[in-house]
């Protein structure tokens, strides 16, 4: 069996820093191989590939594979590295721009966050001095299409292997502010009238779906969906997953409106899924959740 890998962009920097100590923990919940990443130009070999193997110099540590990769930019090669390893998450620091423990990806996270062949995983500025590197409270942004469930699934796995409580928040939005974006999507066709009992309804049988290890718990917010959610991740969650947007290929991470303000402004690490295929049927994690809680 193939172990899966972890990809962490560094640069030298205080981003790349960050990068690094959220890939580890990732790659420590997952078991995965973690991968330090340094880009360098292909039109620069010389003095680049230096900087970039000092970078990865900087970064080293047992367990750590390191890559300097020869690119056109930072962020193609982190897809292409991503590409050929097939790996499950790519990491990245933000820009010094970003207010002190805020999230803001800067050129290369923002290129990944367009199209990128795995999850992208944002860390905010000066979280490697800041972490302890436990995981308690991770949320997922819910709004019952095929994107959020893939955000669920995956915020389930990292809440039980960090042995954490889940919380899955979904937004009531104003008729005005419905779009297609991640949180939005699955509202546009329906009637409005009807909307806030059948989110509620499907919100709360997804919520009892989960394995009862996980201490699930269900909020359902009203108003705009960006800043709801931003105000609910600032009461103590510390990861955060979304869902891409309902466009663009399967398989791949596309930034939406929603998801790019939550990413933007988030105090914590928020991690973007790809675009889901199929999904499993709940019903197996039901059975989980019933076994559980036969045998606790």
């Amino acid at each position: 069996m193939t172990t899966a890998s972890i990809i962490a962009g560094v640069d030298g920097s205080g981003r790349g820093r960050d990068a690094l100590a959220l890939a580890r923990m990732l790659a420590e919940l997952r078991g995965a191989q973690l991968i330090a990443a340094s880009v360098y130009r292909r039109d620069d070999d010389r003095g680049a590939r230096a900087a970039a193997e000092s970078a990865l110099a900087a970064a080293g540590g047992d367990g750590i594979e390191l890559r300097a990769v020869s690119a056109s930019s930072p962020a193609r090669g982190l897809h292409e590295l991503a590409e050929v390893t097939g790996a499950e998450f790519v990491v990245v620091g933000s820009t010094h721009r970003a207010g002190i423990g805020r999230v803001l990806p800067g050129g290369t996270g923002d290129r990944l966050l367009q199209e990128s062949p795995c999850a992208v995983a944002v860390a905010p500025i000066g979280y490697a001095d800041r972490t302890d590197g436990i995981v308690r409270v991770v949320a997922a942004g819910y709004d019952l299409s095929s994107e959020s469930e893939a955000a669920v699934d995956l915020a389930a796995e990292l809440a039980r292997a960090a042995e954490g409580t889940l919380r899955l928040l979904s937004v009531d939005e104003p008729r005005a502010a419905r779009s297609a974006d991640v949180i939005a999507g699955a509202y546009a066709a329906r009637p409005f009238e009807d909307g806030r009992e059948r989110l509620r309804t499907r919100v709360m049988e997804r919520r009892d779906a989960l394995p009862a290890v996980l201490r699930a718990d269900a909020t359902i917010l009203s108003g705009f969906p960006a800043p709801e959610l931003l105000e609910e991740i600032d009461k103590g969650v510390d990861l955060v997953v979304l869902g891409s947007r309902g466009y663009g290929p399967l398989g791949r991470a596309l930034v939406g409106s929603v998801s790019a303000d939550v990413i933007r402004a988030s105090p914590c690490p928020v991690v973007l899924v790809p675009r889901a295929a199929a999904r499993e049927p709940r019903a197996a994690a039901a059975t989980t959740r019933d076994n559980e809680g036969a045998t606790a």
